[in-house]
């Protein structure tokens, strides 16, 4: 169909320009984004997507963050370079995804975002996220740097319903699994992608696991 170029470009202007109406430069995009500094930084400050879903109702594409996290709803906005208060994963609503699309990679500033949807997945950000059949979600949350096997630096498995209250902030996430690490059977290796089942979500519900064993 097409390709659009300027999506990063976009995410850091509407950042800039309050256009989630949190304050101008709220959740750090630019600062996360700035040259030199990796995705993975110890700060939890990076700038990296590594998930990408369809809400619900099919209205907009969801970007979920590896890096940055952010603060939670109603706390002040987070410092660049410091770790303080980074405690939600982040979602970005793409709210035209199916008019960006074009040959030639689009026209930078056309991408229009809705209000950020921020998650407590403990400390992690977003590895995956994948919506199931009968519109639920599976996640998989991870440390948004290395990790180390110890939480919050520890991948877990979560379910969610898509719903959001009224401050932006995700409910009814429920935590399935702590033991995604061990399941690999000692292998050193990240899980950072789901084969989300055929049929409706239960919990005797067989769900892939693919993970990234590193350099």
């Amino acid at each position: 169909v097409g390709y659009y170029k300027h999506l990063r470009t976009d995410l850091l202007s509407w950042d800039n320009a309050n256009g989630h109406q949190l304050g101008a430069g709220y959740l750090g995009l630019s600062t996360s984004a700035v040259s030199g500094l990796a995705p993975e930084s110890a700060n939890l400050d990076g700038f990296s997507i590594e998930g990408m879903t369809v809400s619900r109702d099919n209205s907009a594409v969801w970007l979920g963050f590896r890096a940055p996290l952010v603060a939670a709803p109603g706390q002040t906005a987070v410092t660049a370079g410091s770790s303080t208060g980074r405690t939600h994963a982040l979602l970005i609503p793409v709210t035209n995804f199916s008019d960006l699309l074009q040959a030639n990679g689009g026209t930078a500033g056309s991408a229009s975002f809705g209000s950020p949807i921020r998650l407590n997945l403990g400390g992690r950000g977003i590895r995956e996220i994948r919506r199931t059949v009968d519109s639920q979600y599976l996640i998989i949350a991870g440390p948004s740097d290395g990790a180390t096997g110890v939480a919050p630096k520890d991948f877990r498995l979560y379910t969610w319903d898509g719903s959001v209250g009224a401050n932006g902030e995700a409910t009814n996430l429920a935590l399935r699994s702590t033991a995604l690490t061990s399941l690999l059977g000692g292998m050193n290796a990240s899980p950072e992608g789901l084969i989300e089942p055929s049929t409706a979500l239960s919990d005797s519900s067989q769900i892939g696991i693919l993970s990234d064993s590193g350099d």
